[in-house]
């Protein structure tokens, strides 16, 4: 499997996880701005680990676009993801 196919696969599953977060927010009873807090962080918490990694693994196919590959791709991948992960902590 090439690097940029694993990373499309990654992607397609994110969007999955964020959809499916969309789906539980429809289907509640109450709107969202009469939840407990700990529903909206728990929501938060559903939707983060869907979009961290799919901005992870958009970074990694915008510099898979890049001619000639750079050879330093996959830190530069990791320190991408560090950072989302980061942000999202704080």
């Amino acid at each position: 499997m090439q690097p940029g196919e694993a990373l499309s696969s990654a992607a397609e599953i994110a969007v999955a996880l964020a959809g499916f977060a969309g789906v539980v927010v429809a289907f509640r009873s109450s709107s969202l701005h009469e939840w407990s807090p700990l529903d909206k962080h728990h929501l938060w918490f559903l939707l983060s680990s869907a979009l961290i990694p799919l901005f992870s693994c958009l970074f990694g196919m915008l510099l898979l676009a890049i001619e000639p590959v750079p050879i330093s791709i996959w830190r530069w991948c990791s320190g991408c993801s560090f950072f989302f992960t980061v942000a999202f902590v704080f």
